[in-house]
C-alpha cells in the first residue's frame, strides 16, 4: 500500500464492526428476528446475515426473503432497527479508535464515516463517544443515499478529489465489493465474521493501529 498511500488524502471508515465493536450483538439480534418472523433455523440465519451484512437491514431482508409479505418484512425491519438503537447505547468503540483518528488528523488526513444506519443515530453515537470532533464527514443511510457509490460520490464532490485519493476501510464482503465496484481502494478489517482469505486480494488489518503502519 505504500505507493498508493502517498496519494491518499481521505480515509473513509465503515461504522459497525470497523470502528464500533457491535457486530456480535447485531448478528444475535438479526438471528433472533430471522427465526421469529421468517422461521429460519439459527445456522441458516447466521449464514444469511453474514453474507448480506454491510447492506441496510431492509435490503438484507428483501434479498433473503423476497417472497415474504411486505407487512411481515416491514415489522421485522422495525423490530431490528429498534434493537439496533438499543445496541448503540452499549456497543463500545474499539479501544484504538480515538488515538488512531487523532494520529491521522495530525498526519493531515481527512476522515469520513460511512454507515448503513440512519445518520441521526450515527451522529448521536459519535457525539456521545467523542468521535465527532475528529471526523470531517459522517454519512448515514436514507433511501437513495447509501454506503457505496452514493457516499463515495458525495465525498469526491465535497472534497474536490479523485477516486485515487480515497481509501475505504470496512469489515464485510459487501464493503469490499462496493469499494471495488467504484474503483476505491479497500482495506478489510478482520473480525468475528470474516477472515483474511475472505477478503481475497485486499489488504487486511486486525485492528486500526495496523492501518497506521500501512500508511
Amino acid at each position: 500500500m505504500s505507493s498508493r498511500s502517498n496519494t491518499l488524502t481521505l480515509l473513509c471508515f465503515d461504522f459497525d464492526g470497523t470502528i464500533v465493536d457491535s457486530m456480535p450483538l447485531l448478528e444475535k439480534n438479526a438471528i433472533g428476528v430471522f427465526k421469529t418472523y421468517f422461521n429460519l433455523p439459527q445456522t441458516s440465519a447466521r449464514r444469511a446475515y453474514r453474507l448480506s451484512t454491510g447492506l441496510p437491514f431492509e435490503q438484507q431482508v428483501e434479498i433473503i426473503f423476497p417472497e415474504v409479505s411486505v407487512s411481515i418484512k416491514k415489522e421485522a425491519v422495525r423490530i431490528f432497527e429498534n434493537l439496533k438503537i438499543l445496541s448503540m447505547l452499549t456497543a463500545p468503540l474499539f479501544p484504538e479508535v480515538l488515538q488512531v483518528f487523532n494520529t491521522l488528523k495530525k498526519r493531515h488526513y481527512k476522515i469520513a464515516i460511512s454507515s448503513s444506519s440512519k445518520i441521526s443515530d450515527i451522529r448521536a453515537y459519535c457525539k456521545r463517544n467523542m468521535v465527532v470532533k475528529s471526523v470531517d464527514h459522517i454519512l448515514g443511510y436514507r433511501p437513495g443515499f447509501e454506503k457505496g457509490r452514493d457516499h463515495f460520490n458525495f465525498l469526491l464532490k465535497k472534497e474536490g478529489i479523485g477516486k485515487e485519493k480515497i481509501c475505504f476501510i470496512g469489515d464485510s464482503l459487501n464493503d469490499m465489493r462496493r469499494a471495488k465496484q467504484e474503483g476505491i481502494y479497500f482495506v478489510g478489517r478482520i473480525g468475528p465474521m470474516f477472515k483474511k482469505s475472505d477478503f481475497k486480494e485486499s489488504k487486511v488489518i486486525k485492528n486500526l493501529d495496523e492501518l497506521l503502519q500501512l500508511l
